[in-house]
């Protein structure tokens, strides 16, 4: 941002002890309403152990609009902190067209954004138009992480990111939650809403030597909660989630969630509520989770993840199933001398696909061909009885009939890979 004022933080020596005794530099109390508009906030490159901005005051507003936070290296002492710190009590946060950016988190952890709500107290946060660029943070002991963001929501609290908000390189080491970091009590009234926001290339680590509590899961969000989570109330919404080149060590390279009613939530609109752009294309591992709730989680090893960690697409995905395979050869007819039959159920009409593989390893094809070059598969349901699917190939040297035998699988969703 250019022409911002600047706030520098001269705390003249890594090792100075003004900061002694303080929570932030910059705190709020009170009552007040704490904002700034057109600032941009950088340090004389000592190593901060408080927030810059701490609030833990009562009925506070806290807004933010188009501020910086530059090249911060915040190590905390005693316990994880944020470069923004919210003691939630009552409090509306509004962050518009900002940019946290070069921030190193170390010693006992943070992010730079930390609403902390031990209370169970309300608030509203909205992100609007912000980035996050360039974010790296250590994990805490119990796993827990989030880089750019963590949050508590509780009763009557709202978490809405909205406008563009781009997460870009943010990473998280020995903890969960690259970016985002999200602990909700499910039998509250919350929203979470992720309506428009970009996460690109963030990493979550796992711990170098420690493999209890678990840690590199979500490399862009973690989302976790306590007690049981109505599906039918839509309070978590994730579909304005776009994703690119991000990475976990363990897994949900884009999204991990620790739920007991997983699959109830993922079956929700056919998981119109957690897919962002997520598709057919995309890596299975790039959304997983694990039906459980978090404090049985932080207490598995990584083997007893891997066995029971899914998918999440496996919890909404339509699985078709083959009994039989039919394949007319009448080369008289010069257009369609193959002509393919196929007997199963669930099988979707636009979107059936078929692969053939010949016994042995060999060569295999997949029907219709990603060119386009051909028709869909048809598929006709039968009343009371299965249904027919069928398609016609002109190529005659793909299958060698009268010496070689084959295999068919079909799928909805032209995936190979084996599913949990």
């Amino acid at each position: 941002m250019i022409g911002l004022a600047e706030i520098k933080i001269l705390k003249g020596s890594s090792g100075s002890t003004v900061e002694n005794d303080q929570n932030g530099w910059i705190s709020a109390s009170g009552g007040i309403e704490l904002k700034f508009y057109f600032i941009k906030f950088v340090t004389d490159k000592s190593k901060l152990k408080i927030s810059i901005i701490y609030n833990d005051d009562y009925n506070t507003n806290f807004e933010l609009d188009s501020v910086t936070f530059s090249g911060i290296n915040l190590s905390p002492a005693d316990e994880p902190k944020g470069i923004d710190h919210i003691e939630v009590n009552d409090t509306e946060l509004i962050i518009s067209d900002c940019i946290f950016e070069d921030i190193t988190i170390e010693g006992e952890g943070g992010s730079a954004i930390r609403t902390e709500n031990d209370q169970d107290n309300s608030f509203d946060a909205t992100i609007e138009g912000t980035q996050f660029n360039n974010i790296s943070s250590t994990g805490e002991e119990s796993g827990q992480g989030g880089s750019a963001i963590y949050a508590q929501i509780r009763e009557d609290c709202s978490l809405i990111i909205d406008d563009n908000c781009e997460f870009n390189d943010c990473v998280i080491e020995s903890g969960n939650g690259g970016a985002l970091y999200v602990d909700i009590d499910f039998t509250s009234e919350f929203e979470f809403n992720i309506k428009d926001t970009t996460f690109r290339c963030c990493k979550a680590l796992k711990h170098s030597s420690i493999a209890v509590p678990p840690s590199g899961f979500g490399r862009a969000i973690f989302l976790t909660g306590t007690v049981d989570y109505d599906s039918d109330s839509e309070q978590i919404n994730l579909s304005g989630m776009k994703s690119d080149s991000n990475s976990a060590d363990n897994g949900g390279n884009n999204i991990y969630i620790v739920m007991p009613q997983l699959e109830e939530f993922c079956q929700k609109d056919n998981g119109a509520l957690i897919k962002g752009d997520y598709d057919k294309e995309c890596d299975l591992n790039d959304i997983e989770g694990i039906a459980s709730d978090v404090a049985s989680f932080i207490s598995l090893t990584p083997e007893l993840i891997e066995q029971e960690q899914k998918s999440l697409q496996y919890y909404w995905a339509v699985f078709a199933s083959l009994k039989t395979v039919k394949v007319v050869i009448n080369f008289r007819n010069v257009d369609e001398p193959f002509k393919y039959q196929l007997v199963g159920n669930n099988m979707i009409a636009g979107s059936l696909n078929v692969k053939i593989i010949e016994i042995g390893d060999k060569p295999s094809f997949i029907w219709p061909p990603l060119d386009g070059t051909s028709e869909l598969i048809d598929v006709e349901n039968v009343p009371d009885s299965d249904q027919i699917a069928s398609f016609s190939m002109k190529d005659k040297q793909i299958l060698n009939y009268k010496q070689k035998q084959y295999r068919a699988f079909i799928s909805n969703d032209r995936r190979s890979k084996k599913r949990n």
